[in-house]
């Protein structure tokens, strides 16, 4: 008979836990998420054009395939020292310790605690005699685990979201490390180029020197007169100013080469780097359609969009019955001598259940801001994408363009020389005219200053259509966590 009565308590608490779960369940719907919802949705890529594949993306460490170690050494200094590569480091830093964060939710939590006092006990309070009025040791000490039962997914959406912001993070170091070493190798060649320039001037400025030689000798056989000796002088003067303008381009370009591999000003005072004869980089026929998993800011964007996504699992699973289940072992005595003995023994273990009834609408409020944030999070993905497939597209078209300029550019460099050439021995021969020469020696100046522009401009193509194509970055496997929740 005991037995049954035993067991008969046992089924009637069981029934009154699953009647007050059922109970609490119902009354959840005083609160709603009827309504909120967010109304962007993200672009594909192949609507906006991007369709073909490529298989020669370029590598992590690209700089290396233009053969410069200087560059190399730049380019190095200016990733290993660079605040923006910390920052966004200690980013990534900081994300992975709130995703461990969020993992650690999942499982079930323990904790100790033991705390000894001597308090004075209350004479009209439970305590029997000697004990009300006396003075007395009192030992607590327990073991206390929960777990949440997580049945509305939501520590695994938090987690989820935590692992997309690391994500994120990951793919902002290598887009910051591909803005900065991009930067730096258009900036070197920029500075290769304005040297060119100068030594262009240079020349120019010691040819217009022979020329007025040339032109005092004349006068004195009779052969020139005072206008062309002032024009001489003119053109000399002016071969003077485009060597200082030069000059000045170059120091200020060694400035900025050195403030973004953080040195002095000073430090990169005989620095000349040479413009390479390079082949353009290869580019694919049509915008790759896989761009996203290449460019880090996509990626970024992306995993940014995902842990919005997440976020709004988690406020969604606010809106049910959290259940979690606790329990406790301890030990609780009067007086330190009896603290270890089994009689102290306590015991605890039961579940929980907590729920919104009423909130005054804190909860909906909370949806609806996490839903909002999705559609930011859509929309600058969108922008990003549309930019990303825009700069593929102009990078593809010049590359295009200057592919056609370069066989016509040295055909031109090739007749003004040849002209130039011709009219200096037509001059010194007394065959023409002083301006005939300054016309061809303007148009040799003028190809000359092209050709090195085009050469320059063939690299800073070269370094953007990398930049476009990713700088090598590769997105890596999505982590995510191995159990489905509804959302």
């Amino acid at each position: 008979m005991p037995t049954n009565i035993h067991t008969y308590k046992q089924y009637g608490l069981s029934r009154k836990i699953l009647a007050s779960a059922l109970i609490l369940s119902v009354m959840t719907g005083c609160i709603s998420t009827q309504g909120i919802q967010h109304d962007q949705s993200q672009r594909e890529a192949k609507t906006l054009g991007a369709q073909g594949k490529f298989n020669q993306w370029p590598v992590t460490e690209w700089w290396q395939s233009f053969n410069d170690p200087m560059l190399n050494q730049l380019i190095e200094q200016a990733l290993r020292d660079n605040p923006n590569v910390v920052i966004a480091a200690k980013r990534m830093e900081s994300a992975s310790a709130y995703a461990n964060a969020a993992r650690s939710a999942i499982y079930p939590q323990v904790n100790g605690s033991v705390d000894i006092s001597r308090q004075r006990l209350s004479e009209n309070s439970f305590y029997p005699p000697p004990y009300g009025g006396s003075y007395q040791n009192i030992a607590n000490g327990s073991l206390n685990a929960s777990w949440d039962l997580d049945f509305w997914g939501k520590n695994r959406s938090a987690l989820q979201s935590a692992l997309s912001q690391t994500e994120a993070a990951q793919a902002e170091i290598a887009a910051a490390k591909l803005m900065i070493s991009t930067a730096v190798a258009q900036t070197y060649y920029q500075l290769a180029q304005q040297v060119e320039q100068q030594k262009l001037a240079i020349q120019t400025l010691k040819q217009r020197e022979q020329e007025l030689s040339l032109v005092n000798a004349r006068i004195k056989t009779g052969l020139d007169t005072n206008v062309e000796l002032q024009q001489g002088k003119g053109n000399l003067a002016s071969a003077r100013v485009d060597v200082q303008t030069a000059t000045e381009s170059v120091e200020l370009s060694r400035n900025a080469l050195a403030a973004l591999t953080l040195q002095a000003p000073q430090t990169l005072n005989t620095l000349e780097p040479a413009l390479p004869a390079i082949t353009l980089q290869a580019f694919p026929d049509d915008i790759p359609i896989d761009l996203i998993a290449r460019r880090p800011d996509l990626a970024a964007a992306n995993a940014r969009v995902n842990a919005a996504t997440a976020d709004i699992a988690v406020t969604h699973a606010d809106f049910y019955p959290n259940v979690s289940l606790s329990a406790m072992i301890g030990l609780s005595s009067f007086g330190l001598s009896k603290f270890l003995e089994s009689g102290s023994t306590v015991l605890g273990v039961g579940p929980a259940i907590h729920l919104p009834i009423f909130d005054a609408g804190k909860l909906r409020a909370q949806l609806q801001i996490k839903n909002t944030d999705l559609d930011i999070a859509i929309a600058s993905y969108n922008q990003v994408l549309v930019e990303a497939i825009h700069d593929i597209a102009d990078q593809m078209t010049s590359i295009q363009n200057i592919r056609l300029q370069s066989a016509d550019q040295q055909a031109a460099l090739n007749a003004t020389e040849s002209a130039y050439k011709l009219s200096t021995i037509r001059y010194e021969a007394g065959l023409t005219n002083y301006l005939t020469v300054l016309t061809a020696e303007d148009a040799l100046i003028r190809e000359r200053s092209r050709s090195v522009n085009l050469q320059a401009r063939t690299l800073n193509l070269n370094i953007a259509l990398i930049r476009s194509l990713g700088g090598g970055y590769s997105k890596p496997n999505t982590v995510t966590t191995d159990s489905n929740h509804p959302s």
